[in-house]
Order: structure tokens, then C-alpha cells, then sequence
């Protein structure tokens, strides 16, 4: 086996361990020297045999960081737009959150910092709140709307 097999097989085995996709290929292959001609084939390779997938690594990016890590759409994108995945991916892929769940997720967030905060401010709780939910990639109007619906 060649050193050009032998990589093929850590990325292999870097790529099921999880869903990645092209940018953290990228990243894994310039620990090694390879030339621009062998980054093709291998990139060829993962492709065919489906250990890389922009759009499936988009959908369970999208579904762990809402679901796990609570972010909202505003951070995944940003995210996503960093490792360079496409717009149209990304889009489709933001459509999988189901929206009431989203409002939910918010609400809960809400009374969750809320019940942290220990000024007894009204104003200073909302601004509190608000930049918590904005630093967790939440949109400020869905922000201010569900402030009003939960009459805080």
C-alpha cells in the first residue's frame, strides 16, 4: 500500500466516524503533502463510494446544532458559510426545522435564562434575555415578537 492508499484510508475513516464535508476534508489533507492532482482523486473517491456528501452533512449539521446545541438559524448559517457550503444547500437544508419547534425552543430558552438572572429590573431582564438569545443565532424580530406572545 502507497502513501497515497494509506491516506486515502485515514480520510476514509475520518469521514465515517461523522458527517463532514469538503471544507474539513480540505483541512484533514493539508496535514499531509499531497499534490493538487491526488486532492482530486481522493475528493473523486469519497464522492463515489459516499463518504462525502455536502447536502447529508448539511441536513445533520443543521439538525444537531438546532435539536442539541439549541442554535438558531442566524448561527447555523454563519457556520455552515464558513466550512463554504453553498446557499442552496443551506436553505434546504434550514427548511427541516419545524417552525412551531423553533418558537418552542425560544420560549424555553426564555424561561431558562430568565429564571439565571438576579436583577429585579424588568428592563435589565430583557436586555439580559434578548442578548442571550441573539448570541445563540436567533433572529431579533422572532426575538421581540415572542416577548410580546409570552407578555414579559
Amino acid at each position: 500500500m502507497n502513501d497515497i492508499e494509506r491516506i486515502i484510508q485515514k480520510i476514509k475513516k475520518y469521514c465515517s466516524t461523522q458527517e463532514r464535508c469538503k471544507y474539513d476534508i480540505i483541512r484533514k489533507m493539508s496535514k499531509y503533502s499531497i499534490t493538487e492532482k491526488d486532492k482530486k482523486r481522493i475528493f473523486e473517491i469519497l464522492i463515489n463510494q459516499d463518504f462525502l456528501n455536502e447536502i447529508r452533512f448539511t441536513n445533520s449539521f443543521v439538525r444537531g446544532k438546532f435539536k442539541i446545541n439549541k442554535w438558531g438559524k442566524k448561527k447555523i448559517v454563519q457556520s455552515l458559510i464558513q466550512k463554504n457550503i453553498s446557499s442552496s444547500i443551506i436553505n434546504e437544508s434550514l427548511k427541516e426545522i419545524d417552525h412551531k419547534q423553533y418558537l418552542f425552543t425560544i420560549d424555553k430558552l426564555f424561561k431558562k435564562k430568565q429564571k439565571t438572572i438576579n436583577s429585579l429590573d424588568k428592563k435589565i431582564q430583557k436586555i439580559k434575555i434578548v442578548n442571550y438569545l441573539l448570541s445563540k443565532g436567533y433572529e431579533s424580530e422572532i426575538i421581540w415578537d415572542r416577548i410580546k406572545h409570552l407578555k414579559y
